[in-house]
């Protein structure tokens, strides 16, 4: 009896990183959305403006400008097409169609929580010809989204350890400097960056949960499927 309770209590479900990772970004979104449309609070984006304007050079402000177009579409477009191309060169079809599908979706969910929150963007932007709202913060989301996507595949195909986890440190890094340039730039307040990053996270957690169900009913059919025809012919020998 006592086996058997151990065996039971080693085997109970244990929740995957990702959910983790879901709720938590979750959760804070609701807080962010709170204090800027529910009981709108200016503080933390003004004191982390303040002191965004103290760092301002001329040199920073080249090397933001640089960091900032990594999170641009005009990079990230052609940036996917070069991923999927090379998941499909290495017969990595699914991961394709993955990547594929939470890009598309992630531009549309971008445009259409813009118009949603209706947000105006900071006084005094240091780009110009930016025309569209300000929240959540566009680069933010989908930089999350692009090199989330990265993550989640250097998690799946790196085996050494330390490699992956340089990998790893090294993307995040990217993600966070280009929400940070975003700041620097007054092209976006905090908040609107923490949303983007609560959002994108959420979106690729959500798709691949989603894919990965997708995969696994399509492997559970194919096999169904195997399974039926390698049966048959037994079946019709019999009732002959």
């Amino acid at each position: 009896m006592r086996n058997r309770f151990l065996y039971i209590k080693n085997n109970k479900r244990k929740i995957h990183p990702i959910s983790y990772l879901f709720f938590s970004a979750f959760f804070l979104l609701i807080f962010i959305t709170w204090i800027v449309f529910i009981q709108p609070s200016t503080a933390l984006d003004d004191k982390i403006a303040d002191w965004m304007t103290t760092l301002v050079t001329d040199q920073r402000t080249s090397i933001m400008r640089v960091i900032t177009f990594m999170g641009n579409f005009e990079f990230l477009l052609p940036a996917y097409f070069i991923l999927i191309g090379l998941l499909l060169y290495f017969k990595q079809n699914r991961s394709a169609w993955r990547v594929a599908a939470i890009a598309i979706s992630g531009l549309g969910l971008k445009l259409l929580l813009k118009e949603l929150f209706h947000r105006v963007r900071p006084d005094h932007p240091m780009i110009q010809g930016i025309t569209n709202f300000s929240f959540p913060s566009g680069h933010a989301l989908m930089s999350v989204t692009f090199y989330g996507l990265l993550i989640w595949l250097a998690i799946r195909k790196i085996e050494k350890k330390s490699s992956r986890v340089l990998v790893i440190l090294f993307l995040s890094i990217i993600i966070f400097t280009i929400g940070l340039s975003r700041i620097y730039l007054r092209v976006h307040y905090t908040t609107d960056v923490i949303a983007g990053f609560c959002i994108g996270a959420c979106w690729v957690c959500f798709c691949l949960w989603v894919t990965q169900k997708i995969d696994k009913h399509s492997i559970v059919t194919a096999d169904t499927g195997n399974v039926a025809e390698e049966v048959d012919p037994k079946a019709s020998i019999n009732q002959e």
